[in-house]
């Protein structure tokens, strides 16, 4: 995301440097309440099917109340998942 063509003054060659891509996926997914945000995780990998399993098991199902409502969106490592909290 940098600009391939630039301008010089008086003919001169234009030369700039750019930082080479070490590119890498991070991932961060939260609970998100009326009032806060809850149960933040964050995963140095794309997120997968069991990776969202152990964050329902490990980071969101203990901040549950009775009664909350989970609702999802239709991600396919999510998708791919039939669990019940």
């Amino acid at each position: 995301m940098i600009r391939r063509y630039g301008r010089a003054l008086g003919g001169a060659r234009c030369v700039d440097a750019a930082p080479a891509g070490n590119w890498q996926t991070l991932t961060f997914i939260a609970g998100l309440r009326v009032d806060h945000r809850t149960a933040p995780w964050r995963l140095n990998q794309a997120m997968n099917g069991e990776a969202f399993k152990e964050y329902c098991r490990s980071q969101l199902e203990p901040t549950l109340n009775p009664g909350d409502i989970v609702i999802c969106d239709n991600l396919s490592p999510i998708k791919s998942l039939t669990f019940r909290l």
